[in-house]
């Protein structure tokens, strides 16, 4: 059974329209494969952008002072984070909103960011 997007009445999943109102009812999502290719090669470069921040702080640490590597794990601070909760949300079926995935474009990865925004499909 699924409720009519209008008045709120339960009605029969096969209706096209809502015996209540007789306003139309929406039919269901169909998750698309271009969705979920999207978002996994989308954390794929995600996932790139932690090693690659991760492979300058480890050569900052063999090379540079403690004040080089400080400052090179200040991008870390925030690329693990959000590639953690980006993971979340799609293996939970979450929104991700616009502005997460600006701040994935600028601050974490750019073509993670633009299939981000190029995935229309919020669950």
């Amino acid at each position: 059974m699924k409720y009519c997007s209008k008045c709120g009445a339960e009605i029969m999943d096969e209706a096209y329209v809502c015996p209540h109102c007789g306003c139309k009812t929406e039919p269901e999502k169909a998750q698309g494969n271009a969705g979920n290719t999207l978002r996994t090669i989308a954390k794929i470069f995600m996932l790139i952008s932690c090693g690659m921040w991760a492979v300058v702080f480890l050569i900052y640490l063999a090379l540079t002072t403690i004040l080089a590597c400080l400052i090179s794990l200040i991008p870390l601070s925030w690329i693990i984070p959000m590639t953690v909760v980006y993971w979340k949300k799609v293996a939970h079926h979450q929104p991700v909103g616009t502005g997460f995935k600006v701040c994935t474009l600028l601050f974490v990865n750019t073509i993670a960011g633009i299939l981000m925004l190029c995935d229309n499909n919020n669950d």
